[in-house]
């Protein structure tokens, strides 16, 4: 399995790099102690367990393939899982809503990364400590097979809700355009939804999909909509 591999081989070699280097330096410094540097050394090797962690935690499917069919109900609680393996300091517990979660869709890996990004948005930007973020995850399977994922949580008083407001219609903007532009969506720092319209565009092929938001007080809604293949 996958998962296994890159926790048990991958992440062996690297750290095993790591510890030759430790061991090298500490016969090159004799006497000398450089205490700072050895620290820096032990907690890459740290990071890069957490980091290949966190890469296998994407593997928690057998043998996925961009065709996976899985139940709504899945793909929402591992996009769940991933978040708070990546985020183990803010977890998260976000209130699903459905009428029905045990139909089944196509394209389930690439929703799980979408969701995940919109997770990630909301934990990044919405600027409230783990305790007091509310994350509410509305699905709707709606008329000619449109999947609508709402995801709703409130933001702290130190947002700017008039710039907040600007990037969100800017965003929508950019979604209604016909041309397949991609402004930073590959690079650290990119914008999440331009990520996502990417996917949506380029991964999954899906011409059949928009982008909306709504801001009530201190509470913003994002609604992604597309249509896609499912299994009832």
């Amino acid at each position: 399995m996958i998962k296994s591999k890159l926790l048990s081989e991958v992440a062996e070699k690297y750290v095993s790099i790591i510890n030759d280097l430790r061991d090298d330096l500490s016969k090159v410094q004799g006497s000398f102690s450089f205490s700072e540097l050895n620290s820096s050394i032990m907690r890459c090797s740290t990071h890069i367990r957490k980091e290949i962690g966190d890469i296998s935690e994407w593997f928690n499917i057998a043998n996925p393939t961009a065709d996976t069919y899985l139940d709504v109900k899945t793909l929402i609680q591992t996009s769940i899982q991933i978040t708070n393996r990546i985020y183990p300091y803010r977890q998260i517990n976000p209130i699903i809503n459905s009428d029905d979660l045990s139909y089944q869709v196509k394209g389930s890996i690439n929703l799980i990364y979408i969701a995940r990004i919109l997770l990630d948005n909301i934990i990044e930007h919405s600027k409230m400590s783990p305790s007091a973020l509310r994350i509410d995850i509305d699905i709707q399977n709606t008329a000619e097979n449109h999947l609508r994922l709402t995801f709703s949580n409130n933001f702290s008083d130190a947002v700017d809700i008039e710039k907040l407001t600007g990037t969100l219609e800017g965003v929508k903007g950019k979604w209604q355009m016909t041309e397949n532009t991609f402004e930073k969506a590959d690079i650290e720092g990119g914008s999440g939804f331009e990520k996502i319209r990417r996917i949506l565009t380029v991964d999954m092929r899906n011409k059949d999909h928009s982008f909306d938001f709504k801001i009530d007080g201190r509470y913003l809604s994002v609604v992604i909509s597309l249509k896609l293949k499912i299994n009832e």
